[in-house]
């Protein structure tokens, strides 16, 4: 789990996505909750590069996750990545050909090599 202190824990906004209200991260929040997707991002590359597998899971009940592993209130989780032996090999996701996701110069002007 990453920890981020945070002592304005109810700075929150509420928003209505796909019928549902979710609670939504604003100010101090927000902005630590962004600074850590950094450290997540080079924790991902280091694990992988050790040969072990890692995947982020956002959406957690940090109150809930904080409570159980004895976290003190004024720390939120924003995320938490679950690492491990891969059980089977490696295999890459399909991905779109470059020249249809990199453009150069102007929108829909695909890269080329």
């Amino acid at each position: 789990l990453i920890m981020t202190p945070i002592y304005r824990l109810l700075a929150h906004c509420k928003r209505k996505v796909f019928n549902t209200t979710i609670t939504q991260p604003v100010g101090a929040t927000a902005w630590a909750f962004k600074q850590t997707s950094f450290a997540v991002d080079h924790y991902l590359l280091a694990v992988t590069a050790l040969g072990l597998g890692a995947r982020p899971m956002e959406g957690i009940d940090a109150v809930k996750a904080g409570a159980v592993l004895g976290i003190p209130s004024r720390f939120v989780i924003p995320v938490a990545v679950a690492t491990g032996t891969p059980d089977m090999p490696f295999r890459p996701s399909p991905r779109y050909p470059t020249q249809e996701v990199v453009y150069t110069d102007s929108f829909g002007n695909g890269y080329s090599e």
